[in-house]
């Protein structure tokens, strides 16, 4: 912010005055930010660990911090300087944590206003029962978005997760 206050860009002009630049006011290109960030990250960071980082893995982070902290989407596309809401869906991801609430949430919804005119048959949903399935398999959804995060396969499923994701207590046939 300091940075962009002492540049003092006239609102016209900002859509065509780069946000990084040199001494001389020439925009830093990408080879030469990528080597800014490899130097400053191996002051603290082994180099293998520091393959695993990018500008762009920077902007990722805070637009999901931001979504995470309760952000409007139209603040983060902004602060991003993303030209799209495309970029915003694609990038600004709910954490593991914040999507079982959401889910947990959901469970206890009072569903009052959906109406089908084609119910042939009451469905009976035990939202105790699913909050618990949904509570047993938290760690299996943290654990899974952490590996798809970092582009690694998931672990084989251990006998109690076996099956989490594709049974829950809303899949059972009632008629049986």
């Amino acid at each position: 912010a300091e940075m962009e206050i002492r540049r003092e860009v006239p609102a016209e002009r900002r859509r065509h005055v780069p946000l990084f630049c040199d001494a001389d006011g020439e925009p830093l290109r990408h080879g030469r930010l990528d080597a800014l960030l490899r130097a400053m990250l191996l002051v603290f960071l082994p180099e293998a660990e520091c393959r695993k980082y990018s500008w762009h893995s920077f902007r990722i982070y805070l637009a999901c911090a931001l979504l995470a902290d309760g952000v409007d989407p139209a603040t983060i596309q902004c602060m991003l300087r993303w030209r799209s809401e495309e970029a915003l869906r694609i990038y600004a991801r709910l954490n593991a944590e914040r999507y079982g609430e959401l889910l947990l949430r959901a469970v206890h919804a009072d569903i009052s206003s959906v109406r089908t005119t084609n119910a042939h048959r009451s469905i009976v949903i035990d939202a105790d029962d699913q909050a618990a399935h949904l509570q047993r398999g938290l760690h299996v959804m943290r654990r899974d978005a952490y590996d798809e995060e970092h582009g690694r396969e998931p672990p084989i499923p251990t006998e109690d997760e076996e099956g989490f994701y594709e049974v829950s207590p809303l899949d059972a046939d009632p008629d049986a």
